[in-house]
C-alpha cells in the first residue's frame, strides 16, 4: 500500500536545516518528504504549509482554508502537495506555491490519499464516506462510497482503495482506471 499520508513521517535525527523549526511543536505537526527531491512539506498548528529544501525555507503555502492542517502528502512526482484540514483538502503547486484546487467537505476529514499517476485524490470522513476528486479541478468523480470511514490506503496499482471504519470492518473499493 503506497502514498497515503495518515500519520507524520519523521526521521529520528532531522537534518540541521530543518531542526529549529521542527522542535517548536512536534506533538502537533505533520510532514512529508518529496519523492526524488530534497524537499519537505511541513505544517505545525495552523492553516499554512511550509516547503523546505536543503537550502532552507523555500515558500509558505497560504490559502483560503481555515483550521489546522491535519495531513500532508506530496504527489508522486513531487510537483504538487496535498494538504487537508478538518473540512477541506487543498492541492498546491509545489513550484509556484499557488493553490490548484480546494475541495470542501461536510464533515471532518479522516483520511486522504493520492492515487498513482497523481490525477486523482480521495478524501474520506466518518459521516459521508469517501469520494474521488480530480486533482486539478477538485470535481467529484463518481458517487460517495463507504460510511464511518476512519482510515484508507491506496493499492499500488491505483485501481482499488482499502478503507476501515468505526464499525471495525474493512472494505476494498474499485477506484477505476
Amino acid at each position: 500500500l503506497v502514498h497515503v499520508a495518515a500519520a507524520s513521517r519523521l526521521h529520528t535525527k532531522p537534518e540541521a536545516w530543518l531542526a529549529p523549526r521542527l522542535t517548536r511543536d512536534l506533538a502537533h505537526s505533520v510532514l512529508d518528504f518529496a519523492p526524488f527531491r530534497s524537499q519537505v512539506a511541513y505544517a505545525c498548528g495552523g492553516p499554512d504549509v511550509t516547503l523546505w529544501d536543503t537550502g532552507g525555507l523555500r515558500s509558505t503555502l497560504r490559502g483560503l482554508v481555515d483550521g489546522d492542517v491535519q495531513g500532508i502528502a506530496f504527489f508522486p512526482l513531487g510537483d504538487r502537495v496535498l494538504s487537508w484540514t478538518d473540512d477541506a483538502l487543498t492541492v498546491w503547486d509545489a513550484g509556484s506555491a499557488e493553490q490548484v484546487c480546494v475541495v470542501r467537505r461536510n464533515a471532518a476529514i479522516s483520511a486522504c490519499g493520492i492515487l498513482p499517476g497523481g490525477s486523482r485524490v480521495v478524501a474520506c470522513d466518518v459521516n459521508d464516506g469517501c469520494a474521488l476528486h480530480d486533482a486539478s479541478s477538485g470535481e467529484q468523480l463518481g458517487p460517495v462510497f463507504g460510511s464511518g470511514v476512519i482510515g484508507m490506503a491506496v493499492f499500488p496499482s491505483g485501481d482499488r482503495l482499502l478503507t476501515w471504519g468505526i464499525a471495525g470492518r474493512a472494505a476494498v473499493w474499485f477506484a477505476g482506471g
